[in-house]
């Protein structure tokens, strides 16, 4: 849609993705080539394991990057904090 013109470019395009149904990052690989920018995921705190396999592999793939390692660390440490976090 960029390419044809039809966004302002400064128009951030944003997906979703649920790393605890989404065994892989092949789909997310897919978003961010159609030109995803931002990629809102369901909380870690749902499943961490499914969530490091699917970060992981998503780091693998190439589509997370910059940011993205600290995001991951702040999360972790956010979320396994008591309250609603994983202990």
């Amino acid at each position: 849609m960029r390419a044809a013109g039809d966004l302002p470019p400064h128009t951030q395009l944003w997906a979703v993705a649920n790393p605890v149904t989404e065994r892989s990052a092949a789909l997310l690989e897919r978003k961010v080539a159609a030109g995803a920018q931002v990629i809102l995921t369901q909380p870690p705190q749902l499943d961490w394991a499914a969530w490091d396999r699917w970060y992981a592999d998503a780091g693998a793939a190439g589509a997370v990057a910059g940011g993205g390692t600290r995001l991951h660390a702040h999360v972790r440490q956010e979320g396994r904090r008591g309250g609603a976090g994983r202990a």
